[in-house]
């Protein structure tokens, strides 16, 4: 925040319409704007805030979270403080979080790791200790999709993989977890060379939205068309080849008269 809108009637109207504005990111932006206010020495109106502003659903492990991340974020936040808030988060450990608490609290994660957010690892253990199939068992289709996408956009690769493997495998008519398995491989570092597999997860999810109803098959038919045209292109494994016989032999290139031998 610039000296131009340091002063609280300047800045605090641009926060409560930015938080108004938001969705996902709403718990996260509110612990932020908390903390602003006590570094700033005004505990009162950082208390009224929290006790004024509507609860959003399954924040029990989510404000928690986010107060700790964005204190530990903001050097110039009392030491003080920043205790307190990192015991609010351990104690809200106490009690297991459910699916939904997980997914509120990854979701804060994901906001805070866009500003080099430390010990990420340890705070996605700590909301998901782990990924086996017993443990993922009371996930419904629609939390393990989105479980599974946040863990990858974490980079959390082989958590994220192990939800998928487990939707793929238990609920074997939904199209949704081949999408979601074309996007995890789309974030890999050999993407061209799976071009093959990426072709068939689209098949896949295409043969199962034929069972869906019309108005949910129309939807992932064009969410396959979007991927389609994401597609890498096709390795050029002859040219490949050529190009490192060529080298080998210390040709520049094809002569004249052996154009078109191919």
């Amino acid at each position: 925040m610039n000296k131009s809108t340091s002063a609280p009637e300047i800045y605090r109207p641009q926060l409560e319409e930015a938080l108004r504005m938001s969705e996902e990111t709403f718990v996260a932006r509110l612990a932020t704007w908390v903390v602003l206010e006590m570094r700033s020495g005004h505990d009162e109106f950082a208390a009224k805030l929290l006790a004024d502003t509507p609860q959003r659903p399954h924040q029990r492990i989510a404000l928690p979270l986010a107060l700790h991340l964005a204190a530990q974020l903001d050097k110039k936040l009392p030491a003080n403080h920043r205790a307190r808030f990192k015991q609010s988060w351990l104690a809200a450990l106490e009690q297991a979080p459910t699916a939904d608490e997980m997914i509120a609290g990854l979701t804060v994660i994901r906001y805070f790791d866009s500003k080099v957010l430390r010990g990420k690892r340890g705070y996605i253990t700590a909301l998901l200790p782990k990924t086996s199939n017993a443990a993922l068992e009371t996930f419904s289709e629609a939390e393990l999709l989105r479980l599974g996408r946040l863990l990858m956009e974490l980079k959390m690769t082989p958590m994220g993989k192990a939800v998928i493997r487990h939707g793929k495998a238990r609920f074997t008519n939904s199209p949704h977890f081949e999408l979601l398995d074309f996007d995890a491989l789309m974030l890999g570092k050999n993407v061209r060379h799976d071009r093959w597999v990426l072709e068939e997860n689209l098949e896949r999810a295409r043969m199962l939205a034929l069972n869906l109803p019309r108005e949910q098959q129309e939807s992932v038919l064009k969410e396959i068309q979007i991927r389609e045209k994401a597609l890498p292109e096709v390795p050029d494994i002859f040219g490949g080849m050529l190009s490192r016989l060529q080298s080998m032999f210390g040709g520049e290139g094809v002569d004249d008269e052996d154009e078109g031998f191919f």
